[in-house]
């Protein structure tokens, strides 16, 4: 589709309305030369139709709002927005932490106070422009700070115009990037030499040319990391995000001359090695906006995601192509213009190597000049192979390479398309698991993401029932908290708690802080709707054993604890079987490894007054080592173990492991078996018959629930009668 550039360029030098402001010498001069650079008929990629100058008078509040919002309402999602300013910023004296100002010919600084929309406002930028224009935009501001110290700033002295523009940014938009130039005080940054001001003079010298990339363009991300390396005290701001990197701003045919001496070396400057994936976080996040946060029709069929896709990529064809040998290929559903006989060629080719290199390439892609570009990303291999096709997405797409086809593929094997959210955070682990460290963009974007997901976890409460001959004596002896995604929800969100894995100890120990706080108090939540006059029963909670070793997450539940007014022992930690009990490659554990964590559990029990148990015995990294070596007050036995040859054997083992513990002067463990049903080979009698008491699962009557149900008397009837045999 067509990709068509709009700008609004405002030059102004005087503000004859208000006699304090200094009028500058160059502000419309260097507007005037953007608006040449970019819509140069030989260099520059912008039609001068598509750019509204606005210089001194012309530059009032009204004209610059209208050019504004019009360019911003025409603007399709695959448009360009560049908004250029050079003039006075303005803080208002009236509101310490107010939105800056950018002077306009007619401005009246006094009218403001009482009419702060009088004036061309920062927020109106950002909210009624940028936000509103749903395709790239970049935003250039080269000013100085009128009225400086005079403006004094009531109750915050330090904050300067720099301040206040970077506050403005401390929210990114995604399809937003952003250039930001201003001294820290009143003084103009003109020099008459260069007859320009300074950033400017910098920013036209990397348009023509000294910021050319490889290929002799200028994109606005390689603009502004030249301005950046420039001479110019304080260095100018810069918030590239979005096509930033890839968007390209002028062509210049050879690179010119350097228009000023070189300046010396810089200091010695010690930065991180960069990410591979950094130079394309901008395109990776305006991909996964299209996709998950466009508004766009929930895809059900094949069609109508791959009608997603296309709009997400840009892309003017999209389908899903079955291959069976080199030269035959199906087209089983397809969205846009897909012209099969066309791209025969490609196809054939793509096919061939497909199906002769499997899982040797994420995607493969044919780039040729005036002919259509086809990227083709396998989805399945079998006796044939399924792959998405591509036909002419976005080059700046194209570019991301490996991890495009890396997202493309996650996305379609996304089943959770109803919840963009989690689809999204589907999409950004399967990047990581692919790449590993990912920018810090995504980083904190897919953290984010997860903490949405997290809070909307509600949790079920399932009884843990001890057991009896006496049916009288058969009841709850405690609840082991559930999470579930929703509250008619049956079973655990497996797939969104172990999302958190490949992620590392932020994600798991903000996932098990976030259960824990949800678990407790929907537990207290729960015991008051049922009011019992008894203390509530203990509670287990599942934890990581990463979130164990996190002050953070103790920290969480004891607060959590101590707001719902449980009494000491009330609350029992599950240790995961799914993490091995070892220090991280980049950690030392001592004395020794059970040592070093015995004593963190004893300090925690010490500080949090809480319990430990072991989780699925059986299963997993839930060994004996773990029995014999740590400090439990319960060991809960995996279902799995009961469909052994030698079930009983090792349930009478785990029995022996509780009570050796007990004679050799330690607390006394219950051993509980989970997921106890009907349809267990072993017996509950001959569960019973080995020592084991405590049982929880289907067969005790109760299902989860964010409720705390009883046992009803015909089921404590039935448990006595089947433990009698």
């Amino acid at each position: 589709m067509d990709v068509r550039r709009r700008g609004v360029i405002v030059g102004v030098d005087r503000c004859p309305r208000d006699p304090s402001i200094e009028d500058l010498r160059f502000a419309e001069r260097d507007a005037q030369a953007v608006y040449d650079a970019l819509t140069d008929p030989a260099t520059g990629t912008f039609e001068p139709a598509e750019v509204r100058l606005l210089l001194g008078e012309a530059a009032t509040v009204p004209a610059v709002k209208r050019a504004l919002r019009e360019a911003a309402l025409a603007a399709e999602p695959s448009d360009v927005l560049f908004v250029y300013y050079a003039g006075h910023g303005i803080l208002p004296t009236w509101h310490p932490h107010g939105d800056p100002y950018l002077a306009t010919s007619d401005l009246e600084r006094t009218a403001l106070r009482d009419n702060p929309d009088a004036g061309l406002r920062m927020g109106f930028l950002r909210r009624d422009v940028f936000e509103v224009s749903p395709g790239v935009s970049f935003l250039v501001l080269d000013c100085c700070h009128a009225g400086g110290y005079l403006d004094g700033t009531r109750g915050s002295p330090q904050r300067t115009l720099r301040n206040a523009f970077d506050e403005m940014y401390a929210r990114e938009l995604s399809r937003h990037s952003a250039l930001l130039a201003c001294p820290a005080d009143a003084r103009a940054r003109e020099r008459e030499k260069l007859r320009h001001g300074v950033f400017t003079y910098y920013l036209l010298e990397g348009l023509g040319g000294k910021a050319a990339g490889p290929e002799g363009h200028v994109t606005f991300g390689e603009l502004a990391t030249y301005v950046a390396h420039q001479d110019i005290t304080p260095t100018p701001g810069q918030f590239v995000n979005g096509w930033g990197p890839t968007t390209v701003l002028t062509r210049p045919r050879v690179r010119l001359a350097p228009m000023h001496p070189p300046i010396a070396a810089p200091a010695l400057t010690i930065s991180p090695c960069r990410n591979p994936l950094d130079p394309y976080t901008g395109s990776l996040v305006e991909l996964l906006d299209r996709m998950f946060r466009s508004g766009h029709p929930v895809p059900g069929t094949d069609a109508e995601r791959l009608a997603l896709l296309r709009y997400a990529t840009e892309a003017t064809g999209a389908a899903r192509v079955e291959f069976s040998d080199d030269d035959h290929y199906r087209v089983r559903a397809a969205s846009g213009d897909v012209d099969a006989k066309a791209l025969s060629g490609a196809l054939s080719q793509m096919g061939a190597k497909m199906l002769h290199q499997r899982r040797s390439a994420l995607g493969y892609v044919s780039l040729e000049e005036d002919v259509r570009d086809v990227l083709a990303v396998p989805l399945y291999h079998g006796e044939t192979t399924d792959a998405l096709v591509l036909v002419d997405p976005a080059r700046a797409f194209l570019d991301v390479d490996e991890p495009f086809a890396a997202v493309l593929h996650a996305a379609w094997q996304v089943a959770a398309w109803a919840d963009p959210l989690l689809a999204e955070v589907r999409v950004l682990t399967s990047l990581r698991e692919s790449f590993g460290r990912m920018p810090l963009t995504l980083y904190h974007r897919c953290f984010q993401a997860y903490q949405q997901l997290l809070s909307s976890v509600v949790m079920a409460f399932e009884p843990i029932v001890s057991l009896s001959t006496n049916p009288n004596a058969i009841g709850v002896c405690g609840w082991e908290a559930l999470a579930r995604r929703n509250e008619s929800a049956r079973s655990a969100p497996i797939e969104l708690l172990d999302m958190a894995r490949p992620w590392g100890d932020q994600f798991l120990i903000e996932r098990d802080s976030v259960l824990a706080r949800h678990a407790i108090r929907g537990y207290l939540r729960a015991h008051t709707a049922a009011r019992s006059n008894q203390a509530p029963l203990p509670l287990s909670i599942n934890v990581a054993v990463r979130s164990l070793l996190s002050d953070a997450y103790a920290d969480a539940l004891r607060l959590a604890i101590q707001e719902a007014g449980f009494r000491r022992g009330t609350v029992t930690l599950e240790i995961s079987e799914q993490d091995p009990i070892a220090p991280a490659p980049d950690e030392q554990w001592l004395p020794n490894t059970l040592d070093f964590f015995r004593e963190r559990l004893v300090a925690l029990a010490q500080r949090l007054h809480v319990n430990f148990a072991v989780d699925d015995f059986g299963v997993g990294h839930a060994s004996l080592d773990r029995l014999s070596n740590l400090t439990l007050t319960q060991i809960k036995v995996d279902r799995a173990i009961l469909a052994h040859e030698l079930a009983l054997e090792e349930l009478a083992l785990v029995v022996k492991i509780a009570e050796h513990a007990l004679h050799q002067g330690a607390a006394a463990r219950s051993v509980v078996v989970e997921g106890v049903d009907g349809s267990s080979k072993v017996t509950l009698k001959q569960i019973f018959d080995t020592g084991i008491h405590v049982v929880q699962g289907y067969i005790t009557g109760v299902p989860a629930s964010p409720a705390l149900g009883t046992l009803d008397p015909s089921v404590r009837d039935d448990l006595a009668n089947q433990l009698r045999g």
